[in-house]
């Protein structure tokens, strides 16, 4: 029996099936957007029919949006829909945080790592100045 493959993941499953960092930051907005409207209508305890008048769409839009299907729903949709059932929403623009570069540390004497090479006596030999 062959062992299945093992495909390292970045844990971002926006990122991981291939899409570039702008798709995967547009899905991740609305997968956030959809997800605080389908709590909103859950605990309004808002039927689909009642959800879509006050969200002023049809019933199986409604439908497509508890049952999550992104790419039904753009940011503007799902921002408007917010709205209409009284949400507010705001966007937070901001830098990426910036990578702190640490040179690599270099290590001289294996004995001093507690690897076998090195002199027989496990020392290693002083850096004349």
């Amino acid at each position: 029996m062959k062992s299945p493959a093992i495909t390292k993941v970045s844990g971002d499953v926006f990122r991981d099936p291939g899409f570039s960092p702008a798709e995967a930051r547009n899905l991740r907005l609305r997968s956030e957007l959809m997800t605080s409207l389908r709590k909103f209508l859950e605990q309004e305890g808002l039927t689909q029919a009642d959800a879509a008048k006050q969200l002023k769409v049809s019933q199986p839009r409604v439908s497509d949006l508890t049952r999550g299907k992104i790419s039904r729903f753009s940011l503007d949709t799902l921002v408007n829909m917010l709205t209409d059932v009284g949400m507010d929403v705001a966007v937070k623009i901001r830098r990426p945080p910036r990578r702190i570069s640490v040179p690599p540390t270099r290590f001289s004497c294996p004995a001093r790592l507690g690897l076998s090479e090195g002199k027989s006596s496990g020392t290693c030999p002083r850096r004349r100045a």
